[in-house]
């Protein structure tokens, strides 16, 4: 009979767990906007703030989980052998964590300082990333102030560095969905030759509603005149 396998050490718990902090984080941000709702938008802070600091920590957790168990030296061939299993899982968690749900739960982190307006540069995770995570940092440079130069070329940077990181299907597939992001669609909308030039690049094709409006510049349209 085989024993059972620690949840742990699959990827949905800090899925989820990123989820629910990207949630509260959105609702924050949304909150914030009205000042009836003040209470709310600190409630859903401290909650994406609580989370992250959940995630950061089951993932430190697994990274001590996983030094230990390739000690070196300790376990005899046969030993290593019937394990080698769960070390090449534990490996492949190691390297999703680092590369991807780390990063994103303390862009989170940050994300929540500078709501509270504790910090105002652009929140960026510190270490190597994945496409996810540079995409998911494109997004929160997208909801910063529209009028800062400074964060609008941090987004069209990480997004041009998560279509770097992936290929065929995927780089087509996340083509498409930034294109409908509404998270990034008024950063898009803002720079459409900037954007299409991104999307040039990477052979992604233009989605059909977009097509007129990313492929020529921008022209000012005439004011109607009232009266």
């Amino acid at each position: 009979m085989k024993a059972p396998v620690d949840p742990w050490l699959t990827p949905d718990p800090y899925r989820i767990l990123y989820q629910l902090a990207a949630q509260h984080l959105n609702a924050a941000q949304v909150a914030s906007t009205h000042e009836a709702r003040e209470a709310e938008a600190e409630a859903h802070l401290a909650g994406a703030r609580r989370t992250a600091a959940l995630l950061l920590g089951r993932a430190r957790r697994l990274a001590e989980h996983a030094a230990r168990r390739r000690g070196s030296g300790v376990l005899a061939w046969f030993r290593r052998r019937w394990r080698s299993r769960e070390l090449r899982q534990l490996k492949r968690m190691e390297a999703f964590l680092a590369e991807t749900l780390v990063p994103c739960a303390d862009l989170i982190a940050r994300s929540v300082d500078l709501l509270a307006g504790e910090r105002i540069t652009p929140p960026v995770p510190r270490g190597p990333l994945g496409p996810r995570a540079h995409y998911n940092v494109a997004c929160m440079a997208a909801r910063l102030p529209a009028d800062d130069r400074a964060f609008r070329e941090l987004a069209f940077e990480h997004l041009q560095q998560a279509l770097a990181g992936t290929s065929g299907r995927a780089r087509a597939d996340l083509g498409r969905w930034l294109q409908r992001d509404p998270a990034l669609r008024p950063l898009l909308k803002r720079d459409p030759m900037r954007t299409k030039g991104l999307l040039d690049a990477f052979a992604v094709p233009l989605l059909e509603e977009d097509e007129d409006e990313f492929a020529r510049p921008r022209q000012r349209r005439p004011r109607p005149r009232l009266g």
